[in-house]
């Protein structure tokens, strides 16, 4: 169990990570970091040393129906940072077609309740919270970690999984390779809000950011898939 969990952390870091530094860089104020509605549910993680979070990837965030690709854990530790990302779906697994057919997003791109607990009991992991992004938005983060494109695979869904492997250990590279007080720019601008969403709170994002970018150690990375 310890090998899911260090992946999980991982993905959360980075995803912290990136929302942060857009935050940061062109949001004004407080509230919610990709425009929705301030009511729904937030969370805050239980432990200051750890963030588990969910990246749930679609095909098509415009699309009237979405259709879920994969998801991957992102686990986030603290204080010494270290990200880890583990594949959660599709994997060769029972839980696969549980995960698949609970799937469902409301009017507002929100994951169904029933769908987010049935991960958490799937993996016996409690999730803190999620990140929701398409196609697109993976493109523009693999291109900015100089990985593969993930759009236009005509081998289906079993190439894009491969593809989109590569992608993320690209992307770990990236963080890993990141310093305290320098950074690559990223044009979040052309993501949110029509290609990734995510509930974290705005505050919480920014603190993750400050506590992963602060100090001399390197931020480790790794992946489980």
């Amino acid at each position: 169990m310890r090998k899911p969990v260090i992946v999980l952390t991982i993905i959360a870091f980075i995803a912290c990570f990136l929302i942060g530094l857009y935050l940061a860089e062109i949001v004004p104020g407080k509230g919610s970091i990709t425009g929705q509605s301030s009511n729904q549910p937030l969370s805050t993680p239980a432990s200051r040393f750890q963030h588990n979070i969910l990246i749930i990837h679609v095909d098509d965030l415009q699309a009237q129906s979405p259709q879920l690709v994969s998801i991957w854990g992102l686990i986030v530790y603290f204080p010494d940072p270290k990200l880890i990302f583990q594949r959660v779906y599709p994997l060769d697994m029972l839980e696969n077609d549980k995960i698949e057919a609970s799937f469902a997003l409301s009017a507002g791109k929100v994951p169904n309740a029933t769908f987010l607990k049935t991960l958490n009991k799937s993996l016996n992991i409690v999730w803190d919270n999620y990140i929701l992004m398409d196609t697109q938005a993976g493109d523009h983060l693999s291109a900015w970690s100089g990985g593969p494109v993930l759009s236009g695979t005509e081998a289906g869904q079993e190439q894009l999984i491969t593809v989109e492997g590569d992608a993320v250990r690209k992307l770990c590279e990236k963080f890993a390779s990141q310093r305290p007080g320098s950074r690559d720019p990223f044009d979040w601008q052309s993501m949110i809000p029509d290609h990734f969403l995510t509930n974290i709170p705005f505050d919480f994002g920014l603190l993750s950011i400050d506590r992963l970018s602060q100090g001399d150690t390197p931020i480790k990375c790794d992946i489980y898939s």
